[in-house]
């Protein structure tokens, strides 16, 4: 005995709307980019503070290489020295984008007080997002021991 064709429950439309085939696919479709966007986002987020702790680092060291070179010292620090170490600690693309500033108070004599400050802005790797109100700061303030 041969079977006869089934007759379809639906209509045309129907069936096409009930079926699954390719919806992995789609659904990829939809999601890799959400994926691909939070993986840039953590990327520079990642990256903007391994800068601000790198800048950090710089200032304070900064700080402690004054902070043993008052005036009375073999080498005391001026503020192109003090400048000079703290750029040569930045791990940046281009350490000429951070503006410093050096202030002694009253000057580089023991017992003064040294404030140095760092500032840069920062500028993502994949400029998918507006990045620029980010920035990065740094502060030390120290006292002139020797």
């Amino acid at each position: 005995m041969t079977s006869l064709p089934r007759k379809s429950h639906c209509s045309e439309w129907l069936c096409f709307l009930k079926r699954n085939q390719g919806a992995v696919a789609v659904e990829f479709a939809l999601l890799f980019p959400v994926f691909v966007a939070i993986m840039i986002g953590g990327l520079e987020l990642g990256r903007y503070m391994f800068l601000q702790n790198e800048l950090s680092s710089a200032v304070q060291e900064a700080g402690r290489f004054a902070m043993v070179r008052s005036n009375s010292s073999a080498e005391p620090a001026s503020e192109a020295s003090i400048l000079s170490f703290a750029s040569q600690r930045l791990n940046f693309n281009d350490p000429s984008d951070v503006t410093f500033t050096i202030v002694f108070s009253p000057d580089n004599s023991v017992g003064s007080t040294l404030t140095i400050d760092a500032t840069a802005d920062f500028e993502p790797i994949i400029g998918l997002i507006d990045l620029s109100i980010l920035s990065l700061n740094a502060q030390s303030t120290t006292v002139i021991v020797n």
